[in-house]
């Protein structure tokens, strides 16, 4: 993740089922398999009011509740400084938390992830804008009274894929691919574009 390399766990496997010619997505059984990073400061977007989770995923069925694509760690109060997960019902979840009282906001989808099938997903946050949902390049979702400033564990703030070590949420089951951590609120024309380059 933007050039951040990670340790895997659970025997994690690359598959070549993907969107893009000559690579691999990852693939993701849902009970033991996760990927590791260490805490990068590229990880922790500037401000920190500023930021944009977006992949490539692919699920086989319908998704355990919470299970998690991407989470930061923050140790300080046994939570995430922000997570990107999906819901039973196919819906997409974001959280964040601040120093403030470590309880994480969150915002959801009205729109489903489908299963069996390719779908780009992205989040965008800033207080200025709220958080921004996309699903397939289409924005689903927005919420301008998300105002979390959200803060790191400058110790152990690792990252963490398929897995939030924070809150023992169920792990993702399924195919990701070309996850992007972005220390901005990306446009809906730059989500649009990253969309139409994967399709």
């Amino acid at each position: 993740t933007n050039e951040n390399r990670g340790q895997t766990f659970g025997g994690l496997n690359t598959d070549h089922d993907t969107l893009f010619h000559g690579g691999r997505s990852a693939s993701f059984n849902g009970t033991t398999d996760f990927v590791e990073g260490p805490r990068a400061t590229n990880l922790e977007p500037a401000g920190p009011t500023n930021l944009t989770i977006e992949a490539w995923i692919k699920l086989d069925e319908a998704p355990a509740d919470g299970a998690t694509l991407v989470s930061k760690y923050k140790s300080s109060n046994g939570t995430a400084s922000y997570a990107l997960e999906l819901m039973a019902n196919q819906t997409l979840r974001f959280r964040a938390a601040d120093t403030a009282d470590g309880t994480p906001a969150t915002s959801a989808t009205v729109g489903k992830v489908p299963i069996g099938e390719w779908a780009h997903v992205a989040v965008t946050y800033s207080t200025t804008n709220g958080v921004i949902f996309y699903i397939n390049g289409v924005a689903d979702t927005t919420t301008n009274s998300f105002t979390k400033t959200i803060q790191y564990d400058t110790t152990n703030g690792n990252l963490f894929i398929g897995y939030d070590r924070s809150a023992n949420r169920p792990k993702f089951k399924g195919k990701l691919d070309m996850l992007g951590i972005w220390g901005t609120d990306l446009s809906a024309a730059a989500i649009l574009a990253d969309y139409n380059n994967g399709n």
